[in-house]
């Protein structure tokens, strides 16, 4: 969880199950590419269903819950988390994922969860 007395934190969860880009992935480019479209959709339509407010400059800590226990890197998800970030870009919630208003990333692994599942934390920071 972000850090007391920071800005309002965000929490959004996408479902459980869905397939996931892995920086260690060598899949072929045509899959790369659907799946990459999939999971910007997936990012588009949570913000939309969720009704995230427009935001200025933030700070997203990505938590991969995986389905088993097995040792895995938090990094590995990173181009995951570039597609849902870039549909949340999107829907409007965010003008742009650059570096001046996406102001750090940072990947953790959280809880065991049923299927896995991928929860963005998106803090506003000043």
């Amino acid at each position: 969880m972000p850090e007391p007395g920071a800005g309002m934190t965000r929490q959004v969860a996408f479902p459980a199950g869905m397939d996931l880009l892995l920086s260690n992935d060598r899949l072929h480019w045509a899959v790369r590419a659907a799946r990459t479209k999939q999971l910007r959709k997936a990012g588009f339509a949570v913000a939309r269903q969720q009704r995230l407010p427009r935001l200025g400059r933030v700070k997203i800590v990505a938590e991969w819950q995986p389905p088993d226990r097995r040792r895995r890197d938090a990094a590995a998800i990173a181009p995951t988390v570039k597609a849902l970030v870039d549909g949340i870009v999107d829907a409007g919630v965010l003008a742009d994922d650059c570096g001046t208003l996406l102001t750090e990333e940072i990947y953790r692994i959280g809880p065991v969860y049923p299927a896995g599942r991928v929860v963005l934390f998106i803090e506003e920071v000043p």
